[in-house]
């Protein structure tokens, strides 16, 4: 019984379960990693402890290109704000993240920075904060993607 319930839940698509995470148009949800793993993962990116309402990390891919969005959620939109501005006033002094510039992608302000090989976009948006790395030189439409997602 045990293997003829796995076998049914291969079959289902992995979007099914990735309620939390955005669709982003013309690209699929390949992983998904939600709860305290999440929590974690996005903690030990801060390198400090912070409080969150609740985190998710999907990695997309999207044709020849692949997407990974770090999302974690505050108790309101002034906390998220507030550790959106911590984390982006350690990008000056960032060996790994080089060339930060504010960018307007989809009318929403978004700060770019290039790291580790890959475009990188973070941004608040209502209560939660976005990171979005991509490959192949996508990054600023799969974002202008993700963003008007999170509109819609």
């Amino acid at each position: 019984m045990k293997g003829l319930i796995i076998a049914v839940l291969s079959l289902i698509p992995l979007s099914v379960f990735a309620s939390n995470a955005p669709a982003i148009n013309g690209c699929t949800i390949e992983k998904l990693v939600t709860g305290e793993e999440a929590e974690r993962q996005i903690i030990k990116l801060h390198r400090r402890d912070i409080d969150l309402k609740s985190a998710y990390v999907a990695h997309y891919e999207c044709g020849e290109a692949k997407a990974i969005l770090w999302t974690s959620f505050a108790e309101d939109k002034k906390t998220s704000r507030k550790l959106h501005e911590v984390m982006d006033g350690k990008m000056d002094q960032s060996r790994m993240f080089t060339n930060r510039r504010e960018v307007s992608i989809a009318g929403k302000e978004t700060v770019y920075v290039f790291g580790m090989g890959m475009d990188n976009y973070y941004f608040v948006h209502k209560d939660g904060n976005y990171w979005i790395t991509t490959d192949k030189g996508e990054g600023s439409d799969i974002t202008s993607r993700l963003i008007k997602e999170l509109r819609d």
